[in-house]
């Protein structure tokens, strides 16, 4: 009897272990974004995991914003269409994901209409 207990014991201690312990996943992040020349912007890349996740973007500027970080501030400048990759891991593992920007372009035919540069590729 006192040998049952014991074991129950240990089997409640270990399953709570398993429990606290969980690779790394990206439970959010936007696949693309739509947004206006010169318009800044927060990405926020989301994931769950036990220990908790280290973040890090590419390409990302360090004068904009943390590049370590869960969420960025982006600027949109001339360029059309940005990719950018969030990263996370743990000691238990990693996971990627990108999210692209698609810059908004005014195109003139006999009246002005917006259209996202997205479109294009």
């Amino acid at each position: 009897m006192f040998l049952r207990q014991i074991e129950a014991m240990v089997h409640l201690k270990l399953s709570s272990f398993i429990d606290l312990v969980d690779p790394v996943k990206i439970v959010k992040l936007v696949s693309e974004h739509e947004i206006a020349a010169q318009q800044r912007m927060f990405l926020d890349c989301h994931a769950e995991g036990n220990p908790p996740p280290s973040y890090s973007w590419t390409p990302c500027d360090p004068q904009q914003s943390a590049c370590n970080e869960s969420v960025i501030h982006f600027q949109v400048s001339n360029i059309s269409v940005y990719t950018l990759t969030c990263r996370v891991e743990n000691t238990l593992g990693s996971d990627t994901r990108s999210t692209t920007l698609c810059k908004l372009v005014r195109e003139k035919l006999q009246v002005y209409k917006t259209l996202s540069s997205c479109n294009y590729y």
